[in-house]
């Protein structure tokens, strides 16, 4: 095969690869303008890796041959986007064999969710009289809600020793600097002078007291030498909240899992979620769903499919989690607003597989496309 002929054919087939990848066959309606990001889906990890093969061959023959004439390099070019093309289309084979909405989960550590203020923690070191002092300042999440607590964390580490250490914290509004700071109160855990909590309760607020971007001004004194950092959060009304869980039940070869909202903002939305084995803790289904809701109440079903819940193991009971809810951004609106949930889980009983339509997912447009990508790379490298 020509460079030329090589170039044309990689071209072609990034373009097609990009186009069927950020397509969606199973959206239920056209969204409208939107900043939100969906969620990819959960990927099964690959037995073989041509890719790596490949690059193993391309390496024995730079040992065994000095020297590579341009026909050798266009050759091993050749090989290799070949096997590239071949590890896409068995990726997205695998993926294919589920609906886009009701992926296997095949490495749990990808849905770990995050401990109270591991996500928000910064540390700042600071040189004193003693030596460096370490202040770590974290709040237990980075998006709050209307109604909800904060919760700030403060750490010492270093040349702290017996110093006399005396935190204080307050919460101030970048928008408006007029308004006065709320201050919130720090307490020593554990019985050491290195590590404070406070707590603040918004729910006393009145609704235009916060924007949605706010900072936390921390200073600590240690031995009357002051410490400065700041922390900044998000804090919304949310555009819609999730309420509970309806009625669970076997739906053909789907467990239908109606999520039910009270939207304050109508608009088209995305929500993703996690499917749990409750005995075992095992992370068993990525679930997404989108849709349109309307202001009340309203709801979205997310679907399990019988192969990705037979992939898992699990006739239940089972647990949804991590939910994610975005409103996406209308025309003429600059971002996407956050939704939330009452709950951080529900549980809700299973069913046998037998009570279920037992029939694989069939997506003749993915197999046309997984063929193609294998015939692409199946092509004769010959002059």
């Amino acid at each position: 095969m020509s460079k030329n002929i090589l170039i044309v054919l990689s071209v072609i087939a990034i373009v097609v690869i990009i186009g069927w990848l950020m397509s969606d066959d199973e959206a239920l309606v056209v969204a409208p303008k939107s900043t939100a990001v969906r969620s990819a889906p959960v990927v099964k990890s690959i037995p073989v890796d041509p890719i790596h093969k490949s690059r193993e061959q391309k390496s024995k023959t730079e040992n065994d041959a000095p020297e590579l004439d341009d026909t050798s390099e266009n050759l091993l070019a050749d090989e290799n986007f070949k096997a590239q093309i071949v590890n896409i289309a068995y990726q997205y084979s695998q993926t294919a064999q589920y609906p886009i909405g009701s992926q296997p989960i095949t490495n749990p550590d990808s849905v770990r969710d995050p401990k109270p203020f591991e996500e928000t923690e910064t540390t700042t070191p600071f040189s004193t009289e003693n030596g460096t002092v370490d202040l770590s300042a974290a709040t237990d999440k980075f998006q709050y809600f209307d109604g909800e607590t904060i919760k700030l964390q403060l750490k010492l580490a270093g040349a702290v020793g017996d110093s006399f250490i005396s935190p204080e914290a307050r919460i101030i509004n970048p928008a408006d600097r007029n308004k006065a700071p709320i201050p919130i109160s720090l307490s020593s855990t554990q019985g050491s002078n290195a590590q404070f909590l406070g707590a603040f309760d918004t729910s006393s607020l009145s609704d235009d007291t916060f924007s949605p971007e706010m900072l936390i001004e921390i200073t600590v004194n240690v031995d009357n030498e002051p410490l400065f950092t700041t922390l900044s959060f998000r804090y919304n009304e949310a555009s819609a909240k999730l309420v509970n869980i309806g009625d669970v039940r076997p739906n053909g070869p789907n467990l239908d899992i109606p999520l039910n909202f009270d939207v304050s903002q109508k608009g088209y939305y995305f929500v993703t979620a996690v499917l749990q084995d409750q005995r075992t803790n095992k992370p068993l289904i990525a679930l997404q769903q989108e849709g349109k809701m309307r202001k009340g109440r309203d709801q979205l079903v997310l679907q399990a499919h019988i192969q990705a819940l037979k992939a898992g193991g699990s006739e239940g009971p089972y647990v949804i989690r991590s939910f994610n809810i975005y409103r996406g951004a209308e025309q003429g609106e600059q971002f996407d607003t956050s939704g939330a949930s009452n709950e951080e889980q529900y549980v809700f009983s299973g069913f046998p597989f037998s009570q279920y339509v037992d029939e694989p997912h069939q997506d003749s447009l993915a197999q046309e496309r997984a063929e193609f990508l294998l015939n692409l790379g199946a092509l004769d490298s010959g002059q």
